[in-house]
């Protein structure tokens, strides 16, 4: 035989429904034959039914799409992303500039460096223009991922 603390224990799952038949019986027994427990239960009762029922839904797959689509989430990244790329073009421009305005470097090193900015150019704009073309011929488009 159990302990009335012990049932007060289980009180709470006989609200939730979450006992086994044998738990249920035996709280249910022990309510019929002690008065404390049964007051107590039904303190419990009045008790919860004043507080709202808290669940929890999880967040599905489509409002998190609605959330990552809005225009605030996307203005922050493209604004991140043109911050970097103005900075960089910045700084680069900067570093050319000064590196041809110096009269002190050999000829040779600046036109090693404005060459790899060159290529370095040529090549980014030909990445642009091949995810361009492969991004319009694309058969998966519309295929979520």
């Amino acid at each position: 035989m159990r302990s009335c603390e012990e049932y007060k224990a289980l009180m709470m799952g006989l609200m939730d429904n979450e006992l086994t038949p044998e738990e249920l019986r035996e709280v249910k027994t022990h309510l019929e034959r002690c008065r404390e427990c049964r007051e107590e239960y039904q303190q419990l009762k009045n008790t919860s039914a004043l507080l709202p029922d808290l669940t929890y839904e999880p967040v599905h797959d489509k409002e998190l799409d609605a959330v990552w689509k809005q225009p605030y989430s996307r203005i922050s990244k493209l604004s991140g992303i043109l911050l970097i790329i103005v900075s960089w073009f910045v700084f680069l421009g900067f570093s050319l500039y000064s590196l041809f305005t110096d009269t002190g470097e050999p000829k040779t090193i600046k036109i090693a460096i404005a060459a790899a900015v060159l290529g370095f150019g040529v090549l980014l704009v030909s990445a642009v223009r091949d995810r361009i073309a492969t991004y319009r011929t694309d058969p998966y488009r519309e295929v979520k991922r």
